[in-house]
């Protein structure tokens, strides 16, 4: 029976990997260049956490603030969401993280505060479009800077609080959009998330520095390097890296996989039930048939729904994190199914693999 690996290093193809507090190679290995984020110091990349999720709570938050008024304004934000999710995605991985959260926080506040002051019904549809096409980089690009900062085995634990901010901003959003309406008028729960957003864009400007990295190329992404050359509004990108068509169709490639498009659909019809159809449509149910204002409404929706919401998310990241250190341990390696088995989707859809010892043949376990 072979004894683990020692902490510290192992030796494979005559490099030495390093390894996370199991003894496991980290994943993505970390390079010796002091610019690579994965480097950066635990307080520097909790920071990052921490604006991230502000992005995407605000996000959704701002999105969303105006359901329990009308559901078209409150419809026409998620929907301009979904459709920027897939422009600031690519956008971000050729010209960094940091250029495209200021620009599209930048779209989001200057269309908040003109649909707060729009005169006509159509100048406010259009004013909550570009608000919500603003802050879907929050769904996305929040994201990708965390993982850009942590390795593999964290990134459950970390994305799992970025998640938990973007899903309860939706929901906290009823509990004083409800209240606001009620006694300040609607313009103000326009107004007010747009003064947060803007808030949120000057910690980006001053607090977030740029996270991409571009790896496999034997020298760092910027030259030459300095203490401050990642705050730069122009961010970091890559020698030879330009925007292509096909990078925007990249995420529909996914579909050809069935177990992605299973589980993509249920999670589609879970957010939609559990967290939209709620906000556009149980308001309406209350005031009808129990004369409830919008303050009482707003409790009502946001009190179980956030509830709900700090359950899941709270405990899918460390189990995400679990689930992906076992793969590592039995395989050797990560494949992304590994999150999935435990759950009776995987069961199913996704059969085992033996497990594999480093430097062993494979071996099947009981």
């Amino acid at each position: 029976m072979e004894s683990a690996p020692e902490k510290g290093s192992i030796q494979s193809s005559n490099e030495t990997l390093k390894l996370d507090h199991h003894g496991l190679p980290l994943i993505p290995q970390p390079s010796d260049d002091p610019e690579d984020p994965l480097n950066w110091s635990r307080i520097q990349k909790y920071i990052i956490v921490f604006i991230s999720a502000l992005i995407a709570f605000f996000g959704y938050l701002f999105a969303r603030e105006f359901q329990s008024r009308a559901s078209y304004i409150g419809t026409i934000g998620i929907a301009a969401a979904g459709i920027g999710s897939f422009v600031w995605g690519p956008l971000s991985n050729v010209y960094g993280r940091r250029p495209v959260l200021i620009l599209s926080q930048a779209i989001a506040i200057a269309a908040g505060f003109g649909a707060a002051f729009a005169k006509s019904y159509g100048t406010i549809i259009v004013g909550r479009f570009f608000t919500g096409f603003g802050v879907a980089s929050g769904h996305v690009v929040a994201f990708a800077t965390v993982s850009d900062v942590f390795c593999l085995h964290e990134r459950g634990k970390m994305l799992g609080l970025v998640t938990f901010a973007l899903i309860n901003g939706a929901h906290f959003a009823s509990l004083p959009a409800g209240f606001i309406a009620q006694n300040a008028g609607w313009r103000w729960t326009i107004t007010l998330p747009s003064i947060l957003a803007a808030v949120c864009g000057v910690l980006i400007i001053v607090a977030l520095p740029e996270t991409l990295y571009i790896r496999g190329t034997g020298a760092p992404p910027v030259k030459p390097p300095s203490r401050y050359h990642r705050m730069r509004i122009t961010g970091t990108r890559g020698p030879g890296r330009t925007l292509q068509l096909v990078d925007f169709a990249r995420p529909f490639q996914m579909l050809k996989y069935f177990p992605v498009v299973i589980l993509g659909w249920f999670a589609a019809v879970a957010f939609t039930l559990g967290s939209v159809m709620p906000s556009q449509t149980v308001s309406a149910l209350f005031r009808t048939y129990y004369k409830w204002g919008s303050a009482r409404t707003g409790v009502a929706l946001s009190v179980s729904t956030t509830i709900g919401g700090i359950l899941g998310e709270l405990v899918s990241g460390p189990v995400i994190d679990k689930l992906m250190e076992r793969s590592r341990k039995r395989e050797g390696r990560v494949r992304p199914e590994s999150r999935l088995h435990g759950m009776w989707p995987a069961i199913i859809l996704l059969p085992r693999r033996p497990a594999y010892v480093p430097g062993s043949p494979s071996r099947t376990t009981s």
